[in-house]
């Protein structure tokens, strides 16, 4: 039996701390304002509180192709993906997608941040899928104290990324950034890569030569606060050019 959003009477309710509407009724899809967000919710005993498609994404079978993901209007992205960890992985594991940061529509939506916090506690999820690579989801979002007043010396000036001398792929071991681009990057029908560490060239405060081997995630902030310092220094340069 369908509801009618309009005119039959709906249950006020709480979903992550947010006020809503719900029903015990299915709510055709066609009759949804845009802006607004409809979910299925329905549980098991195992887990009262899942989503539907949750529980629909649990009982598919781990050797198919298994992907979960919201959708707003005629704009869909996925959130979860069961990708091979290795070459003859055939189980998979479920793995986060960070494409939908990469989206304001996405990104800015703090019910779509809580879903995607709540699937990777419910599906106890360890590994992203960030740019076609597979990396260990952080534990922190910031850089542990070792590496705090450490900076990354590139090859190319500017280019923050060419500090990076050697990456660690699992299973396979190091390769140079040229060598893992040619196999992963460049290759359309190439497996998703499992990056554990990566080799860099560093220094300190004091400008001494640091050899670093950092997280995926730790190269990511270190390239950033990379760019925001470059970002800061050219703009007193710009200052006291102006004040000439």
């Amino acid at each position: 039996m369908a509801v009618n959003i309009f005119k039959d009477e709906l249950q006020h309710a709480q979903l992550f701390g947010k006020p809503v509407l719900t029903t015990n009724w299915l709510i055709p899809r066609e009759t949804v304002p845009d802006g607004w967000f409809c979910y299925d919710m329905r549980g098991t005993d195992s887990d009262p509180g899942a989503h539907a498609a949750l529980v629909d994404y649990r009982a598919l079978p781990a050797s198919g192709q298994k992907i979960l993901g919201v959708q707003q209007g005629a704009d869909a992205i996925d959130l979860i993906h069961c990708l091979p960890l290795f070459p003859n992985d055939r189980e998979g594991e479920d793995v986060m997608e960070l494409r939908f940061l990469e989206y304001p529509l996405w990104k800015s939506d703090p019910q779509v941040m809580e879903l995607a916090r709540e699937l990777a506690a419910r599906l106890r999820v360890r590994y992203c899928l960030f740019q076609r690579c597979l990396l260990p989801v952080p534990d922190k979002e910031k850089l542990p104290r070792a590496l705090r007043g450490k900076h990354l010396w590139p090859d190319e000036p500017g280019e923050f990324c060419t500090a990076a001398q050697w990456i660690y792929v699992a299973g396979v071991g190091r390769l140079s950034p040229v060598e893992f681009r040619r196999r992963y990057l460049d290759s359309p029908g190439a497996s998703h890569p499992l990056v554990v560490h990566i080799g860099a060239h560093g220094m300190d405060d004091r400008g001494c030569y640091k050899s670093l081997q950092v997280s995926p995630w730790e190269f990511h902030l270190l390239v950033r606060h990379a760019k925001e310092r470059a970002g800061r220094r050219n703009a007193r340069v710009e200052h006291n050019s102006s004040n000439d």
